[in-house]
């Protein structure tokens, strides 16, 4: 089958479409015909070899992909030959064919297309597990999203106004920021350009976030520990401005603010079973009756995989990228 594979690890242009073999299911997989795939920052690290993928998984890229079920495992009673489905995969996802296990298969609405439903889980499945699990926000309380262009980042605006939070932003492209307002946040702060904190205290009357959803990391770890009211979460999912810096511990005693941390790629199989079932429960008829959507930005076509890569890197995007499988 086809596949995009690597000539080494390195920038894009060692991407190319190459024959690899077919994908056998194990008893509790399916194997799913690719008709779309959602791209991930996860894709980008791997290519630069930065983010290797966890064992036996395949080294293919793409971890979250729609399409038709072509063969079912033995023990999977729930699924059926030319369903369709997308899901979680921990690899393999830009190819022809990639073997899911069917836990991680999700049917898909009949109101959500191949290329919508690629767009899903992955960033549905981290913004509840961050918003709602770590998070534990309430109805009422002040979220704080860094990089609400992305895909996480759209979704769990969504997310967090549906559940009744009061929702501030920031995006580093002036671009953006119009594109952010129109999902319904308070307010978009320009965080390139205008002064974080203080805009945030005078939004909040000095009351200070709830809940930071983080991906920057290290140099901003301490502006958001001040940012937290007493009793505040900050959840973090990615480390982009580095991962070691200097804390004041005292701000965690005095406080009471938490500290919490999230990646989905590397958790066991069971877990990730169980957050796709929280998934199921409790954002799949939002989607399904499209109270909830996936934000796409751009669709490319599989042959044009270095092009979506060079984009994604260029952080233009304000919600999923999306790739088509092969024509």
């Amino acid at each position: 089958m086809r596949a995009i594979v690597a000539d080494g690890f390195g920038d894009e242009d060692r991407l190319r479409i190459g024959q690899v073999p077919r994908p056998q299911c194990s008893p509790e997989q399916v194997l799913v015909k690719v008709s779309a795939v959602g791209m991930n920052r996860a894709d980008i690290l791997q290519r630069r070899g930065l983010y290797a993928p966890p064992a036996g998984e395949s080294s293919i890229l793409g971890l979250e992909t729609a399409g038709e079920i072509v063969a079912v495992g033995e023990s999977v009673a729930h699924l059926t030959v030319g369903q369709r489905v997308f899901g979680l995969v921990g690899g393999g996802a830009y190819s022809e064919y990639v073997a899911m296990d069917a836990q991680l298969a999700v049917p898909t609405p009949d109101s959500l297309s191949d290329i919508e439903a690629a767009a899903v889980i992955e960033a549905f499945v981290t913004a509840h597990e961050t918003l709602v699990e770590l998070g534990q926000v309430q109805a009422g309380e002040r979220v704080l999203i860094r990089a609400a262009g992305s895909g996480i980042g759209t979704t769990t605006v969504q997310m967090a106004i549906y559940l009744g939070a009061e929702v501030f932003a920031t995006t580093g492209s002036a671009d953006k920021v119009q594109k952010i307002r129109q999902l319904g946040v308070s307010a978009v702060i320009h965080d390139q350009t205008q002064d974080l904190a203080a805009n945030i205290m005078a939004l909040t009357h000095e009351q200070g976030i709830d809940v930071i959803q983080d991906v920057i990391g290290a140099r901003e770890v301490n502006l958001h520990l001040n940012l937290l009211r007493a009793g505040g979460r900050l959840v973090m999912l990615a480390l982009m401005a580095g991962h070691r810096t200097d804390i004041s511990l005292a701000r965690l005693l005095t406080h009471h603010v938490q500290i919490k941390g999230f990646i989905l790629r590397t958790r066991p199989l069971a877990e990730k079973r169980v957050m796709v079932q929280r998934f199921v429960t409790h954002w799949l008829p939002l989607l399904a009756d499209k109270t909830l959507r996936p934000i796409i930005d751009t669709v490319f076509d599989m042959e044009n995989v270095a092009a979506a890569h060079r984009y994604m890197a260029q952080n233009k995007n304000v919600g999923k990228i999306v790739l088509q499988s092969f024509s």
